[in-house]
């Protein structure tokens, strides 16, 4: 295991390039001093892409992805930051110091490399006895579902003799003892006898790969009677169902494109929609039941998620699963539905590729999707019909973004239901409060803003009920904070922890104090390492400033950093002159947002009958005063 040395992370961004790395992904241009091109993280026409030599940070004007070189293939590759570092460590002929490991690491990184080597090798024999004369039922198999050799090979599918001992003959002549290949579920023993069997006979082979491209397991799908007809691997020391998806490794690329995953039930699926050539990615989940898991996985590489299960009633309730952990992770999703007892295999090979092109563009927002079920599943001609329909419908319209998307989706569905407009927007707001009120508990702050006591999940952070202009005066402050250090303390004095709204921004302003004190320059750059170095703990030299704990939501960690990459490529632009009276103008923006929250929770208070906290009222009183000029400003 490498040690993450903080001057050897520098030495290699020293060494490395940011233009030649990116090029390698990006047709780049010059632009004066910058490069730009067009941007990797999401589609566009028109180059929104920026890479500067000089402050080796890259940024998207389009979609505000930003950071520096580590980011970049910590994005674009769905690397860790060790990962990144190994790879560009390679590749700018640094040699990373070996971390002394403990008896026990040592022992499981040894088994987890001998396993990896043998699932290897099995993929190997499984391939090879397809193309042999004893794969000609798998052959046959996979032409009926219109999988060519070109496809076999690209998914590396194989075939399990219709043999107990296949597998095992063909290792023990490697030297592979039987009890490794049952640690690598492989074989099994045999019950109550000795010796053992092949787990997987007469099946064809599905290779299921980390993203890193690395054979972890096995589906299995039976040719004959076998029961299961799908049979996975077993959990091992690297095969965890929960933490996969087949066709991941493969998608990786086309995901990062198009910013879209076609969310599958069966290998079959994945592959269909893979060699359709409809320019769209998918993934497999290894079994019906999805895991929160699986879902930050693939948030890492994709922002909408299209679910393309079989229009069954079992696709139907794994569809409803799926939709609940992708909403909570915040990902935009879309479903695609299909006849019933059709899948997409069975689209492109009854109506071809254009047609399943059609289904899954057509695919409905989750919204959508959860009205029509409604509609389906109760009696809107009764009146509890339609109180179990709104009940049912609001949290799902609760979680609408837009306030435009939302007030159309409701007007529309309560004339459909035929129910009072203001009523159902009652019961949505209930719901969005009681949240609101859950986020603030969990934040651990009475203003649910606590950026150092943020749960630790991959969950996405929300703000799209920040003003923008909220959002903006809290930029331009960092900005200025870090191009003028005369009006730093001003700028200290006068704004308060809790006038930060948005969860990155606030992190930023404490960790720039805190770097303040303990160095001389604080620039972008810089700061996006020293985010880096906080992310991950395993690099050395790099404790956090005073004033933690640093314990941040991961997704904050991205956007500080893609912050930090804007403010490098656009500063803030301002005449010497206009610097007092910019800020004052920032300063009071968030002021009043922040006396405008206090003033609805007080009705909220009042209106409920429940007593007003004496500290909201004092709170709402300096703050009152603030924006008068008589304290704090």
């Amino acid at each position: 295991m490498h040690r993450l040395d903080e001057h050897i992370v520098e030495e290699i961004r020293a060494r490395v390039d940011i233009v030649e790395v990116i090029a390698d992904y990006v047709p780049l241009r010059r632009a004066g001093k910058n490069f730009v091109g067009l941007c990797p993280f999401h589609q566009e026409r028109t180059p929104s892409f920026t890479v500067s030599p000089d402050k080796q940070l890259f940024y998207c004007f389009g979609c505000q992805t930003g950071g520096d070189v580590f980011t970049f293939l910590m994005k674009r590759e769905g690397w860790s930051f060790p990962e990144a570092v190994a790879e560009l460590a390679r590749r700018a002929g640094v040699v990373l110091p070996e971390r002394p490991a403990s008896p026990e690491e040592r022992r499981q990184r040894d088994e987890r490399e001998r396993l990896l080597r043998v699932l290897e090798w099995a993929a190997a024999f499984y391939r090879h006895v397809l193309q042999s004369p004893a794969g000609e039922p798998a052959r046959a198999y996979l032409a009926s579902r219109g999988v060519d050799a070109v496809t076999a090979e690209r998914f590396g599918l194989g075939y399990a003799p219709n043999r107990w001992d296949a597998l095992l003959q063909a290792m023990g002549r490697r030297g592979i003892p039987p009890a490794l290949l049952e640690q690598a579920g492989l074989v099994q023993r045999r019950a109550g006898r000795q010796g053992y069997y092949d787990r997987f006979r007469n099946r064809v082979m599905f290779p299921i790969r980390d993203p890193r491209g690395r054979v972890v397991g096995f589906g299995g799908r039976a040719l004959g009677d076998d029961e299961p007809k799908y049979l996975n691997s077993p959990e091992t020391a690297v095969f965890n169902k929960r933490r996969l998806w087949f066709g991941l490794d493969l998608a990786r690329v086309r995901l990062r494109e198009t910013g879209v995953a076609v969310v599958v039930e069966g290998y079959m699926d994945a592959i269909a929609i893979d060699r359709a050539g409809i320019g769209y990615a998918a993934v497999a989940s290894l079994g019906t039941s999805l895991s929160e898991e699986q879902v930050d996985l693939l948030a890492r590489y994709a922002s909408t998620v299209v679910i393309a299960y079989d229009g069954d009633a079992a696709g139907q309730r794994a569809t409803l699963r799926g939709l609940e952990l992708f909403a909570l992770a915040n990902v935009e999703v879309r479903v695609a539905e299909f006849p019933p007892g059709r899948d997409p295999d069975d689209v492109l090979q009854a109506e071809g590729p254009e047609a399943l092109r059609r289904y899954i563009e057509g695919a409905v927002p989750l919204v959508e999707f959860q009205f029509r079920r409604v509609l389906r599943e109760h009696d809107t001609t009764s009146v509890r019909g339609r109180a179990a329909a709104v009940a049912e419908l609001a949290p799902w319209l609760a979680r609408v973004r837009s306030e435009v998307e939302r007030a159309e989706y409701l007007r529309r569905y309560a004339a459909a239901l035929g129910v009072d407009e203001a009523t159902f927007w009652r019961e949505v707001r209930r719901v969005r409060r009681r949240r609101a009120s859950h986020r603030a508990r969990v934040a651990g702050g009475s203003g649910g803003n606590n950026v150092q006591e943020f749960r630790h999940t991959n969950r996405r952070v929300r703000h799209d009920e920040i003003p923008p202009a909220v959002g903006r005066a809290e930029r331009g402050l960092l900005s200025l904070w870090l191009q003028y250090p005369q009006w730093r303390e001003t700028i200290a004095a006068r704004v308060d922890p809790d006038d930060w709204q948005t969860p990155a921004h606030r992190f930023l302003f404490e960790l720039v104090q805190a770097e303040a004190e303990t160095a001389a320059a604080v620039e972008p750059a810089r700061l996006v390492a020293r985010l880096q170095a906080l992310r991950d703990p395993a690099t050395e030299g790099s404790g956090p400033p005073p004033g933690g704990p640093w314990k941040v939501d991961p997704d904050v960690f991205d956007q500080a950093t893609a912050v930090l990459a804007g403010i490098a490529h656009d500063p803030e632009r301002v005449e010497p002159g206009e610097i007092e009276r910019i800020l004052e103008d920032y300063i009071k923006t968030l002021k009043r947002h922040r006396l405008t929250r206090i003033q609805r929770r007080i009705a909220e208070l009042e209106a409920a009958g429940r007593q007003v906290p004496v500290d909201l009222v004092e709170e709402f009183q300096l703050l009152s005063q603030q924006l008068k000029g008589r304290a704090g400003g």
